[in-house]
C-alpha cells in the first residue's frame, strides 16, 4: 500500500482554513487492494469454479469419451448445487462489497462458499472409493479446476482490505472532502472533528 496526501490522491491543490489553520489529512490509497492484483484471486477463483462446474468431472479409465459434469452429479446429489450455488455466491459478494469499497465484508462469504463446496466435493470423492469399480473412475479437469478455484478463493481472502478513498462529500463549497474511510474496518471518518482514531476499531490514522 502507498501513502499519499490528499493533493495527491485527487490531483488537485486544496485547502481548508478552520479556526485560522490549516489541516491537511493523509490517507492510504489503495489501488485495486493490492498492485499486483492479489485481491482478484477470489473472484477469479469463483469464475474458475463456475465454469469449472460444468465441465466434465469424471470418466471411465477404458478411455471411452463418456463423462459426467458437476452438474450431472447434481441431478442425482441435489447438495451439489451447493457448490453451484457457492461460486455464484463468491463472485457476487465480491463484486457487491468492492462496488461499496468493503471487501472485507465479502470474506465470510468467500470463506464459508469455498470450505462447504471443497467439504462436499472431498466427502463424494472418499464416499466413491468405498465404492465397487470405483478404479474405473478417473478424475477430469473440470473437478481438478473446481477444486483449484475454490482454494484460490480461500488464498484470496488473504488479500482483501477495504478501500481507504475519500468520500467526495464537500463542505461550504469547497473541494476538500471532510470524510475518509478507515482502512481497517471501513468506518467512515468525520475529518471535520480531528480524529486520531478510528471510533469503530480504534485503529490510528494520520492526520497532520
Amino acid at each position: 500500500m502507498e501513502q499519499n496526501n490528499i493533493n495527491d490522491i485527487l490531483g488537485i491543490e486544496s485547502s481548508q482554513s478552520q479556526n485560522n489553520n490549516e489541516k491537511k489529512a493523509t490517507i492510504t490509497e489503495q489501488k485495486d487492494n493490492d498492485g499486483n492484483g492479489k485481491s482478484y484471486l477470489s473472484l477469479i477463483g469463483g469464475f474458475i469454479a463456475l465454469i469449472s462446474f460444468f465441465g466434465p468431472w469424471a470418466g471411465c479409465s477404458d478411455f471411452s469419451k463418456a463423462t459426467v459434469s458437476g452438474m450431472d452429479i447434481a441431478e442425482s446429489n441435489n447438495e451439489f448445487y451447493l457448490i453451484l450455488l457457492s461460486s455464484i455466491v463468491i463472485i457476487v459478494s465480491f463484486l457487491y462489497f468492492k462496488s461499496k469499497r468493503e471487501l472485507l465484508k465479502s470474506k465470510i462469504y468467500i470463506l464459508s462458499g469455498s470450505i462447504i463446496s471443497l467439504v462436499i466435493i472431498l466427502y463424494k470423492i472418499i464416499s466413491i472409493q468405498s465404492k465397487p469399480m470405483a478404479s474405473d473412475i478417473v478424475p477430469k479437469w473440470g473437478l481438478i479446476t473446481t477444486i483449484i478455484g475454490f482454494i484460490l478463493s480461500i488464498i484470496g481472502v488473504a488479500f482483501l482490505k477495504n478501500y481507504n478513498e475519500l468520500k467526495p462529500d464537500v463542505a461550504n463549497n469547497n473541494n476538500l472532502p471532510q470524510f475518509v474511510y478507515c482502512q481497517y474496518c471501513g468506518n467512515k471518518i468525520d475529518l471535520s472533528e480531528d480524529p486520531e482514531f478510528c471510533n469503530k476499531c480504534g485503529k490510528k490514522i494520520e492526520i497532520s
